[in-house]
């Protein structure tokens, strides 16, 4: 027994020598692979490092990875805001957001993007879904920035709902209604329009800009009596009650919602107010849940806007229940009356669409002294009205005579006129406004049967017909759109010869333009004086001699031998012309001269009393006229559409002095 045990003590003892000495081997190997992996692993963080840097080496090939953060992100910002201004800056889906494909480009442009809380302040929401994921995650995004909220409905959406998610988005919003910088919310219907207007009756929002509408034509208010009270005129002791120091909101957009819907306090500092209402025919102007513009609630409104500078009203037309005090309504004395309203502030007047006779009505009634720029869009009346839509219930022979007892308006800041009408006739409207000083003027003829070819261009009236005074004096710049240049002999020295500063000549789809270019190539009589650099002097010109740029679109009856006549006429010298015209190029040449208009009483009056209507910084009249006799060069030509005319022959008039000629279009060799 004690053998055998011996024998067993014997054999563990060897197995156990042997167990040892493969543990001290594997505690070997242990290290052995211990030491490679630790290897291994240097050498994969090596390898990861060398990569990285790579990659950064790789990203900088690009140019635009050249940019610093912070110029990068202002790009992130432009490119932004062209989207949404191109596209509209309602709700997108995810992945077509600018902001989220921006930050999904590259490791960098993500990390530019994340730090750039701008980038993330457009809150869009629609009324299917008003605040979701996304929009919350813009919110924390933009950090402190401040935030433009946005909010448009969709038509199937029942106004109980839309109203509710109007208040849910403020709700979402409630700790960062302090950063709230601008608030747009296009509504279906008025309910909605009410929830907006209570939270900022509540709230004192900071706002900068506000652009409330209802999209529903012809909205009715029935839902919301209370919108519809206190869109009435107020009395004028409510009116003085307003509270500027409470207000930071510069920009105003209303569409169909009632003027006096929010608190008078956000008016008084506004300076740019865009109106929207669509005229309502006579049928409805007396239902009772149907809000009307009124020329008496639209003054008491302005009077309310002292510091406004741009105010448009599209597609607007207010209706005419009041006349003013100076009127003689003694025909009448149940008629209401109101003083002017004075806009000291007001540089920009922009209008469509109202008849040509309302025009000058609309604009007797305030006072424009620092009016830079007008914008009409005249709508053609038509040819019988059975109800008046805009006077309702006043007579045409009441506003006739309170017109013509208005006279004619003075506008001497007036710079910059445009008149886009739907025919020859609308713009005879203009001729009861004096302009002295304008320098630039736009006329587009925008009857839609003329540009479809339904109907003929109408032919261009003579500028004593459209204006008061047709002696533009200081006006530098001239588009003419879509009307017909009539061949009448002397029409062009008619609508040119008196605008003896014109720099810039603009023709959009015009016919007879032919006639006008031959009036640009007459000459007058005599050279101007010699120097030592041309000792041969300068051919004087007849008509608009400052001239320096030609822009033709569309202008078919135009050809490559009219534009090059009206250059030479103007680009090139006494001697070099009669070179050229040995070698066999005629340059037209009539002794025509224009006979200068009469003055008329009011001006004689004006220079007799010593007034002087002169602008500052601006020469004066007798200077201008002196001054005009120095002829200048065509430098800057623009053709496009003109079938008669080739590129190379248009890049060849560069030859003649030239120095910035742009060709677009279809010409004989298209």
């Amino acid at each position: 027994m004690s053998t055998r045990i011996a024998l067993i003590n014997a054999e563990a003892a060897k197995f156990n020598a042997q167990i040892e000495n493969l543990r001290v081997r594997e505690d070997e190997f242990k290290k052995l692979i211990d030491g490679m992996q630790k290897l291994k692993d240097s050498i994969g963080a090596e390898k990861l490092e060398l990569e990285t840097k790579l990659r950064s080496l790789e990203a900088e090939r690009p140019p635009v990875n050249w940019l610093p953060p912070e110029l990068l992100g202002d790009i992130f910002l432009a490119v932004v805001d062209q989207e949404d201004s191109e596209t509209g800056s309602t709700a997108k889906p995810t992945s077509r957001h600018p902001t989220i494909a921006l930050s999904h480009v590259c490791e960098r442009w993500r990390s530019v993007a994340l730090s750039t809380p701008r980038l993330w302040s457009r809150i869009s929401c629609e009324g299917a879904e008003p605040m979701g994921d996304m929009q919350r995650t813009f919110v924390r995004r933009s950090c402190t920035a401040p935030l433009d909220v946005e909010y448009r409905s969709l038509s199937m959406v029942p106004a109980s709902m839309e109203s509710r998610h109007v208040v849910e988005i403020f709700e979402d919003l409630s700790d960062h209604l302090a950063r709230v910088r601008s608030i747009s919310f296009e509504c279906c219907g008025a309910e909605a329009v009410q929830a907006v207007v209570k939270i900022l009756s509540t709230h004192n929002i900071g706002l900068r800009s506000l652009s409330l509408s209802i999209t529903t034509p012809r909205p009715s208010f029935r839902g919301t009596p209370s919108l519809l009270e206190r869109g009435t005129a107020r009395e004028p002791d409510d009116i003085n009650q307003a509270e500027p120091r409470l207000s930071d909101l510069k920009s105003l957009k209303l569409g169909e919602v009632p003027l006096f819907s929010l608190p008078n306090r956000l008016f008084v500092n506004i300076t740019n107010l865009v109106l929207s209402y669509t005229p309502r025919p006579f049928v409805v102007l007396y239902e009772r849940h149907v809000y009307q513009l009124k020329m008496s609630t639209l003054c008491q409104f302005l009077e309310l806007t002292p510091l406004l500078e741009d105010f448009t009203m599209s597609n607007t037309v207010p209706r005419f229940d009041v006349f003013l005090n100076e009127d003689d309504m003694a025909i009448n004395p149940d008629i209401s009356t109101r003083p002017r309203v004075r806009l000291p502030h007001l540089k920009r007047l922009e209008w469509s669409y109202p008849y040509p006779g309302e025009i000058h009505w609309f604009v007797t009634f305030f006072d424009f002294p620092a009016l830079e720029k007008l914008d009409i869009w005249t709508e053609e009346p038509p040819a019988r009205r059975v109800t008046d839509w805009h006077i309702s219930g006043h007579h045409d022979d009441w506003i006739s005579h309170a017109s013509a007892k208005r006279g004619r308006s003075l506008l001497s800041s007036l710079r910059d006129l445009s008149l886009q009408c739907a025919g020859e006739n609308s713009l005879h409207s203009f001729r009861k406004f004096e302009v002295p000083f304008l320098q630039r003027l736009e006329i587009t003829n925008a009857d839609v049967r003329t540009r479809t070819g339904g109907k003929p261009f109408p032919s261009l009236p003579r500028l004593e017909s459209i204006l008061r005074d047709p002696r533009l004096l200081y006006l530098t710049h001239i588009t003419l759109s879509h009307f017909d240049i009539s061949p009448e002999h002397g029409r062009g020295e008619a609508f040119l010869g008196y605008m003896p500063a014109l720099r810039s000549l603009s023709l959009d789809s015009c016919t007879g333009v032919r006639k006008l270019m031959e009036s640009l190539q007459r000459k007058g009589v005599g050279t101007l004086g010699s120097s030592p650099d041309d000792p041969k002097g300068r051919p004087l010109v007849k008509m608009c001699p400052r001239l320096e740029a030609i822009s033709l679109w569309g202008c078919e009856d135009v050809n490559i031998s009219d534009v090059r006549a009206v250059v030479m006429a103007r680009n090139v010298r006494v001697d070099e012309e009669k070179e050229l015209n040995r070698s066999g190029q005629v340059v037209s040449e009539s002794r025509r001269m224009i006979k200068p208009l009469r003055a008329t009483r009011r001006r004689q009056g004006r220079d007799q009393a010593g007034m002087n209507l002169t602008p500052a910084g601006m020469a004066d009249t007798k200077t201008t006229s002196k001054g005009a006799l120095s002829t200048a060069n065509i430098v800057y030509l623009r053709l496009n559409g003109c079938v008669g005319i080739s590129r190379e022959d248009a890049l060849a008039l560069g030859q003649l002095g030239v120095m910035d000629i742009v060709y677009d279009g279809r010409g004989v060799d298209s």
